[in-house]
């Protein structure tokens, strides 16, 4: 489960390893209260979240960041694996009944 807080962060995520898991994230930009991010793990929404996503209004995210940056204080080797990366400008409608 994540939550939002000063910013968003698991409060206590779990993330089977050694198979894959379709990530999926929706963000709505905004320096004010009114941002939003979604994120689902096999279509089970793990996050639905307010508040701000911009630091400032006129911030602009040219580039998209993926790994694995929080994992603790684990010295051991990890490995993240990538497939079928998209990004969208518009509503998916990834929230809507299946």
């Amino acid at each position: 489960r994540l939550v939002a807080g000063d910013t968003f962060r698991a409060a206590s995520a779990t993330f089977e390893t050694d198979r894959w898991v379709r990530f999926r994230a929706a963000m709505a930009l905004s320096d004010s209260e009114a941002g939003t991010m979604q994120v689902w793990q096999d279509d089970r929404l793990v996050l639905d979240a307010t508040g701000i996503t911009l630091p400032r209004a006129d911030a602009v995210y040219s580039q998209m960041q993926v790994g694995i940056t929080a994992n603790g204080s684990q010295i051991a080797a990890t490995v993240l694996f990538l497939d079928d990366v998209s990004i969208w400008t518009e509503d998916p409608n990834w929230g809507a009944a299946r």
